[in-house]
């Protein structure tokens, strides 16, 4: 299936978050950044479920390189299978766990009907769970290209606060130039994260959206 966003998807009817992606739901903010971004840079898709925005951020021949990161066995088959039908495979590595503080093994709460609900804290929509391993940002280190900017998008259902604190810690954060992060403030302190960011040397933080439910785009 080719979706309003340009590239090709692997069909999965009655999951929402694949409707989403087919019929543009998900607005075209984040895709026009990665669309048209100038400089070359590496890009991390934390939480990428079926991979909508590293399939975007393929398309930008200056997107060097792409690290996708979704820890659900049958949603990370998915974005392996729309990476490869993207031919975006050279550029690209598929990472079967999730960014956290620390290394391990934990439940995920999942919503078959709705794969971007995955959470790693119990809520109502949820009607099945399954053991995920999660590392440290430190963990992909080895693996990126060296000196080029980072850009991150993070969509981890509430468990921001720790992907970015882990980001932070790394070696590479340095090179980190913007992050893209969803907020839903009945699950996370904004201010809380911000003030690790400002900490880090963000300057910038657009809000994209509206309400106590929106992203921000966060950069130097």
């Amino acid at each position: 299936m080719r979706s309003a966003y340009g590239v090709r998807m692997v069909p999965n009817w009655g999951d929402t978050t694949f409707e989403y992606c087919i019929f543009g739901e998900y607005g075209n903010y984040l895709a026009n950044y990665l669309e048209t971004h100038k400089q070359p840079f590496i890009f991390l898709d934390i939480g990428a479920n079926q991979g909508l925005y590293s399939l975007i951020a393929g398309k930008n021949q200056r997107c060097a390189q792409i690290h996708a990161f979704e820890p659900v066995k049958d949603t990370h088959s998915l974005l392996s299978e729309n990476i490869a039908l993207n031919k975006l495979g050279c550029r690209t590595f598929v990472h079967n766990y999730g960014i956290s503080m620390e290394d391990g093994a934990v439940p995920i709460f999942i919503t078959p009907s709705h794969s971007g609900k995955a959470s790693l804290y119990a809520h109502a929509d949820a009607n099945g769970s399954e053991t995920i391993l999660i590392k440290t940002a430190k963990a992909v280190e080895p693996a990126l290209l060296p000196g080029l900017p980072i850009f991150v998008k993070v969509d981890v259902e509430g468990h921001e606060r720790s992907v970015v604190q882990s980001l932070m810690d790394t070696a590479f954060s340095h090179r980190i130039t913007t992050i893209f992060y969803e907020v839903d403030e009945s699950r996370l302190d904004p201010t809380d994260l911000e003030t690790i960011l400002r900490a880090s040397g963000f300057a910038k933080f657009a809000k994209v959206g509206d309400g106590t439910h929106y992203d921000v785009l966060a950069s130097r």
